[in-house]
């Protein structure tokens, strides 16, 4: 895929330099890498498409999908990494598509199953770095959830913000 970059209007780097310089100035007082975990979060979600086979994990489109895949599927329930995807994908519907999402689910308790999927990731997790954030997540879940709200109002407003 490497090899097409140059014929892409958007390649990965770019998505997640686009969010991370957003974030730069939405949450100020979270950490480096915190800023750039949810970069890599959102840019993901922005570059992934729903039937994708070739990323774990594909994108989710709606809370819906995201129960059947990862609260009613429990077969890999030990896994870190499929926390960190139920995690991080919960945010971003609950968070930077609340609005798209808030009619038809209770965004709150589906925030609170975001929230323990980061905690389970880092309760199985063996990477010291990871573990740390993954418990940072899980922690400030709210936190980052308002962030990517914010975030989704300001380039819903913006619609050129791509140069």
């Amino acid at each position: 895929m490497e090899e097409y970059d140059s014929l892409l209007a958007v390649t990965q780097r770019s998505a997640v330099q686009f969010f991370y310089d957003h974030l730069l100035d939405l949450a100020p007082d979270a950490s480096k890498n915190e800023k750039l975990y949810n970069a890599s979060v959102l840019a993901h979600s922005a570059s992934t498409s729903v039937c994708s086979t070739e990323h774990f994990p594909s994108t989710i489109p709606n809370l819906k999908v995201f129960f059947d895949r990862f609260v009613l599927d429990r077969s890999e329930h030990h896994d870190p990494e499929l926390f960190e995807a139920a995690g991080a994908q919960c945010l971003v519907l609950t968070g930077f598509f609340a609005r798209q999402m808030r009619h038809n689910h209770n965004l709150e308790w589906y925030a609170s199953l975001g929230k323990g999927f980061f905690k389970r990731s880092a309760d199985y997790g063996t990477d010291p770095a990871r573990v740390r954030m993954m418990t940072v997540m899980a922690s400030e879940f709210g936190y980052w959830q308002q962030k990517y709200r914010i975030l989704s109002r300001k380039i819903r407003e913006s619609p050129y913000l791509l140069h």
